[in-house]
């Protein structure tokens, strides 16, 4: 499951992202929004918060989580990264996530409290760096 920003600059790499892994032979590919049902007619913090739980039951479910930051507009993905970390129920998924930054808005408080973690991350300087690099690493941890 790939967890990113869904705002407009973002999106089209996200679902271009999306494309190239399915057309790797990763056909599961699915991006956290094709997975949840959006609330309508509640109040925003109860709509936010079945919308993060939802996510939090995909999590569970996927093999793999990728986690997608971008140089802006990422309040999303730190929360749903937040709430991977922070649950005890995923600790083994923690050896099959993929966190990807870009290198020139790479926070080194975030690395060390993501490595602590033992999540994988990768710093890119383009989209080619992180498809490549994310394609190695499910090939790598797949289970056959």
């Amino acid at each position: 499951m790939i967890l990113g920003s869904y705002h407009p600059d973002n999106l089209p790499t996200v679902e271009q992202f999306k494309s190239f892994l399915i057309k790797e032979g990763f056909e599961n590919t699915k991006l956290a929004t094709e997975l949840i049902k959006i609330p309508v007619g509640i109040e925003y913090d109860k709509k936010m918060n079945k919308i993060l739980s939802q996510i939090e039951n995909e999590m569970n479910n996927a093999e793999f989580n990728i986690f997608v930051f971008f140089i802006k507009e990422n309040e999303s993905t730190v929360q749903e990264l937040n709430c991977f970390i922070n649950n005890p129920n995923f600790l083994e998924k923690h050896k099959k996530t993929l966190v990807l930054f870009p290198k020139r808005q790479f926070s080194s408080m975030v690395s060390g409290f993501i490595r602590r973690k033992k999540l994988y991350i990768f710093k890119y300087e383009n989209e080619f760096e992180f498809y490549q690099y994310t394609c190695s690493f499910i090939r790598r941890n797949l289970i056959y």
